[in-house]
């Protein structure tokens, strides 16, 4: 079980905050990962796991 997966699913984090896709989700942290130290660029992060709208 990857790290992610383990506190997404035994902390209810997937049940409070309503995640339907946890690959989505998993691809938005690693992606949030890899902006560490960087100004967020919403339009881009949303650009980038497939969401139209944001930012």
């Amino acid at each position: 079980m990857s790290y992610i997966q383990g506190i997404v699913d035994e902390c209810d984090v997937r049940t409070i905050i309503n995640i339907k896709e946890l690959s989505r989700f998993q691809r938005f942290l690693m992606l949030l990962a890899g902006r560490t130290g960087q100004i967020i660029n919403y339009t881009s992060l949303g650009n980038d796991i497939g969401l139209a709208g944001i930012g």
